[in-house]
């Protein structure tokens, strides 16, 4: 936890006295989100200022482009509102931020000016940082309504407040509002159950061409038990998508086909697992009539080509199928 005692104790020695955690990127990935999670739930403004400095206290050894929460610094000073937050966050962005280690976040709080914001953020490299974000599919390709939530959500569990606002929103969301394949994985890993109440609002609030490019994301995206459970939720929810036609073809063609694709181009031990969850997934399609019917008559020979690859995992669907397939 951060003490408010750290208020007046200088970056440097808060730095030293938090002790960051040992060189395992995992360990210090999920202090950060703490840390994170901490600035977010706090009433005191001056938690975020050293927050957000432990942060890259964690990660001084890596070039800031590498830096797994550059986004989140990135983001978040292009969004703030508070001007010592900015500042700093600007310090870390230009590289400067050593010039602050002798100062105590009280004092950086006193003594900003809105004139030192405006110099600071002149320092920061924003359209290069801004292009790397989107080559690394860190940040969409262009700013949009829901660019802060994609990645805020992508770094950790959306607020409930921050919930509430994307669901009572009557934006009309379009193809500038779509995240970035990564930022779609992440923010499903983070927000699995708030992920599939979401996505369906999203569909059911965007225009044609917004719907088209973000049902080719999620029929394309990566094999995992979280992943397929919003997949699995949204047909059970709203069957007629999987008849949802994208450049000529079904939404659950391009599924199967993907997942085909997944099977035929990884590893022995991935092959396992992608074949093992993606056969439990079409099984429980079979649960829903209409999509029984779909898959083991317009789609048997698609379907078929993924159990054949998925072999042995799938072999009791592929059975299953057969057996429809000759018995309608």
């Amino acid at each position: 936890m951060l003490g408010k005692e750290w208020e007046n104790t200088s970056f440097a020695e808060i730095g030293l006295l938090h002790q960051a955690p040992n060189d395992n990127d995992l360990e210090k990935f999920q202090h950060a989100l703490t840390l994170m999670s901490e600035a977010d739930n706090s009433s005191d403004l001056l938690i975020p200022l050293i927050s957000d400095f432990l942060i890259w206290f964690y990660y001084q050894k890596t070039p800031l482009k590498w830096i797994p929460f550059l986004g989140h610094f990135f983001n978040t000073w292009q969004s703030c509102s508070f001007p010592p937050r900015r500042y700093l966050l600007a310090k870390i962005l230009s590289g400067r931020i050593s010039e602050l280690l002798k100062v105590s976040p009280f004092e950086l709080a006193a003594s900003v000016t809105s004139q030192d914001v405006v110099e600071a953020d002149s320092l920061v490299e924003e359209n290069e940082l801004q292009a790397w974000l989107e080559k690394q599919e860190l940040v969409p390709s262009s700013s949009n309504f829901l660019n802060s939530f994609w990645i805020s959500g992508g770094e950790r569990e959306l607020t409930e407040e921050e919930q509430n606002s994307l669901l009572q929103s009557n934006t009309t969301y379009t193809n500038s509002d779509l995240p970035a394949s990564k930022q779609l994985e992440s923010f499903i890993s983070m927000n699995l159950s708030y992920s599939k109440v979401f996505f369906l609002h999203l569909l059911q609030h965007s225009d044609s061409s917004f719907n088209d490019k973000f049902l080719l994301l999620l029929a394309n995206i990566p094999v995992t038990v979280s992943n397929v459970e919003v997949l699995l939720y949204l047909l059970q929810q709203e069957e007629s998508l999987a008849q949802f036609d994208l450049n000529g073809k079904s939404f659950l063609y391009h599924m199967l086909v993907s997942l085909h694709n997944q099977v035929t181009n990884t590893s022995h031990l991935e092959k396992q697992r992608i074949s093992t969850v993606a056969t439990l997934f079409i099984s429980k399609l079979f649960e829903i009539p209409s999509l029984s019917e779909y898959l083991s008559s317009t789609l048997f020979l698609d379907l078929q080509a993924f159990c054949i690859v998925a072999l042995p995992q799938s072999a009791k669907l592929f059975q299953k199928v057969k057996a429809l397939k000759n018995n309608p």
